[in-house]
């Protein structure tokens, strides 16, 4: 993140946003939005399942849910699939306790998401992080000596930058998957810190699983990021995740408009 803004918000992005904005008034209606027990244990799940899904977990919705709710103990298709659900669940549960402009608890919560996965939770990757796709090998994500410096401006931007956290949640997400600090995690902890960003702001987001979003598109998902990279703005990005956001709250739209008005 450099003085010179390395985003733009879009005309679209503003109606967007005006709309989120728009639907969390008829979600608050009278007064707050509270999540029933039951809801949110479907919504949890969902979130998680999402997001181990776009990294290639192989678990079902119904296998997560029973992991996340201990109803099953031994793993249903690989450990690591089965640690990957138990990690995930973790963090998310500890979501309220987590400062999101704070890089010492963003450090936290990979060590916690990624604990028995392999080496390097918590800390920044020290090589770089290469890629074969058959035709062409290379290297993706910041050179590791520039990593610490890029995060530390990410996160110092976002404590002292007045812009709106929806915005905010969105550049996260993607810088995180820009720089990939970490050897594995980066997209599941990209995710996470959005909604954790979006939680800050208005509690009703904490359980709102955006993530199925990215899921049921992931090639679409995929190419907004790789879009962004290649045009070194993520202002596509930013535009294409919050109009997931905005879809997300539909659902809660529509259980306010059911309730029967006082």
């Amino acid at each position: 993140m450099s003085a010179k803004k390395p985003f733009t918000i879009t005309g679209e992005s503003c109606d967007v946003l005006a709309d989120i904005v728009d639907s969390l008034l008829i979600i608050d209606g009278q007064s707050p939005f509270v999540w029933e027990p039951r809801l949110k244990k479907k919504a949890r799940a969902k979130a998680i399942y999402a997001t181990l899904a776009l990294r290639g977990n192989r678990l079902s919705l119904d296998e997560t849910r029973d992991i996340i709710e201990s109803k099953t103990r031994l793993p249903s298709k690989s450990r690591e699939e089965f640690r990957e659900v138990k990690n995930a669940s973790q963090v998310y549960d500890q979501m309220s306790s987590f400062n999101p402009y704070s890089l010492k608890d963003f450090l936290k919560a990979h060590k916690l998401m990624t604990l028995g996965l392999g080496e390097g939770g918590g800390s920044f990757r020290k090589s770089r992080i290469g890629y074969f796709d058959g035709r062409i090998s290379g290297h993706y994500g910041t050179r590791p000596e520039l990593i610490p410096d890029m995060m530390a401006t990410l996160f110092t931007w976002g404590q002292e930058k007045p812009s709106h956290p929806v915005i905010k949640s969105a550049i996260f997400h993607y810088h995180i998957q820009l720089i990939r600090p970490f050897a594995l995690g980066n997209g599941r902890l990209g995710r996470f810190w959005q909604t954790l960003i979006l939680a800050n702001w208005k509690e009703v987001f904490e359980f709102l699983p955006i993530e199925m979003g990215f899921f049921s598109d992931d090639q679409l998902y995929r190419f907004h990021i790789e879009t962004a990279h290649l045009k070194s703005s993520c202002g596509d990005f930013i535009e294409y995740s919050l109009l997931e956001v905005y879809k997300s709250l539909d659902f809660l739209v529509k259980l306010q408009e059911k309730k029967p008005r006082a």
